[in-house]
């Protein structure tokens, strides 16, 4: 908290807390930051599926890559699953797999179509790719992992 004193005014710190802690938490949270820098919380809920869908479409947009409606209505299913993850790390997750879907689609072999099918977005969902990798993660109820310190019970 020194630090964060020492430095008014020439560092913003910004903080992400999932929406679901306990109001006690992020009020105790706000306590320890009022008397030695301002303090604002900004309540940013994830965006709904469709404006992630609109996000993705975009991302392949400036790849110059379009979609199909089909692999439209895959992407949503894939949208829902990620969520699902307890790994998921919003949009920085969705930057991944738009990058492994751009990837697949210029380095197969023969298909010079510059719109994404199902059939290009439907290796995601095998075993051992990101989406069957998350249904495993999910049936055996794996925690995320946590980077830094995790205030005890």
């Amino acid at each position: 908290m020194e630090y964060v004193d020492y430095q008014y005014g020439r560092i913003l710190f910004v903080f992400v807390i999932p929406l679901d802690v306990e109001p006690k938490r992020v009020a105790d949270f706000v306590y320890q930051f009022t008397s030695y820098s301002p303090i604002e919380l900004i309540h940013m809920p994830f965006p709904d599926t469709n404006e992630v869908l609109a996000f993705i479409r975009d991302r392949l947009k400036k790849q110059n890559l379009g979609t199909t409606q089909a692999a439209d209505k895959l992407l949503i299913r894939a949208i829902d699953e990620l969520r699902k993850d307890a790994h998921f790390e919003g949009f920085q997750t969705l930057n991944n797999l738009i990058d492994a879907l751009v990837w697949n689609k210029l380095s197969s072999k023969g298909d010079n179509s510059d719109r994404l099918t199902e059939a290009d977005i439907a290796w995601i969902f095998e075993e051992d790719e990101i989406l069957g990798i998350v249904r495993t993660n999910l049936q055996r109820g794996t925690r995320p992992t946590r980077i830094g310190f995790v205030q005890g019970k």
